[in-house]
């Protein structure tokens, strides 16, 4: 799964990764398993299992709400917010180390594409349909 903050705010790198075992544990406290957390400057990817006693849309909110709590908390930045949205995806076990290493290199790999190129083609290549007016939010709206 992965998801940003608005307008590509140039914090998420400084504030996340170093809150990646507390992401880790939010999604152990809900039934899941962390296999690899990978951010960049804009953006964060997660490769997680999810409990099935837990609907994906309420195990992600709980993921982003609790890891901005994180970010307010302890890296003091009081206007941090993750965008609304998010993508989540299903992997096939057998493809779990190649999204692993994916996940782990995202700093090389956004050295040749954006967080919106990248994600515009996930879209394109699974063959999800998707307005451009509501995929990206440009800034904070609270």
């Amino acid at each position: 799964m992965s998801f940003s903050a608005p307008g590509g705010r140039q914090s998420v790198a400084r504030s996340v990764s170093s809150g990646s075992i507390y992401i880790g544990g939010i999604i152990a406290g809900k039934g899941g398993t962390s296999l690899e957390i990978g951010s960049t400057d804009d953006h964060i990817h997660l490769l997680t299992s999810c409990s099935p006693r837990i609907a994906l849309a309420d195990f992600i909110r709980d993921i982003k709400a609790n890891s901005s709590r994180w970010v307010h908390q302890e890296r003091r930045l009081d206007d941090f917010a993750w965008q609304e949205g998010y993508g989540a995806f299903t992997v096939s076990h057998s493809l779990i180390p190649v999204v692993q290493e994916y996940v782990a290199n995202q700093t090389e790999h956004h050295r040749r594409l954006s967080f919106e190129e990248e994600f515009r083609a996930m879209l394109l290549k699974h063959g999800i349909v998707f307005d451009e007016r509501y995929l990206f939010e440009r800034e904070h709206h609270g």
